[in-house]
């Protein structure tokens, strides 16, 4: 069984690093595409890097600096 997140969107908070990362990259090799929030702009942007070059045709990757406490 074959399991695929094609055509949704996670958003995923504190996702510049540790298990928020993680969890995005599992999104993002299953197929959704991903919202990235976290507050520190300069880590946010390696991990959207990263995930970038995870991802295949048609999803999107975007990161968006955010406190969400």
């Amino acid at each position: 069984m074959s399991f695929s997140l094609s055509g949704k969107v996670a958003i995923v908070t504190g996702a510049n690093q540790g298990l928020d990362l993680e969890i995005a990259r599992n999104f993002v090799q299953l197929g959704a595409s991903v919202v990235l929030c976290a507050r520190d702009r300069g880590l946010l942007d390696e991990a959207r890097e990263t995930l970038c070059g995870l991802a295949k045709e048609g999803q999107h990757i975007e990161a968006i600096t955010a406190d969400v406490s």
